[in-house]
């Protein structure tokens, strides 16, 4: 099972890469009081990166509560 969702996170990671090389069109960006201007590969790294980071913070957040409960 760690294998097959190891192959899928670098098959998702291998099609984001040829995605956003391919995709160097801008986009803008509407924040709360900024608007931005970046290149669509950029856009799709960061969000690839964002999730995987939030994905690591709650792998983390568990372990600390599962060990303070045990």
């Amino acid at each position: 099972m760690r294998l097959i969702s190891f192959l899928f996170f670098i098959v998702a990671i291998l099609i984001a890469l040829a995605l956003g090389s391919e995709n160097s069109h801008l986009v803008d960006i509407n924040l709360l009081f900024v608007k931005l201007t970046l290149p669509l590969s950029i856009v799709l790294a960061s969000s690839v990166l964002f999730g995987i980071l939030l994905t690591l913070l709650s792998f983390v957040i568990r372990k600390v509560v599962k060990k303070a409960n045990a």
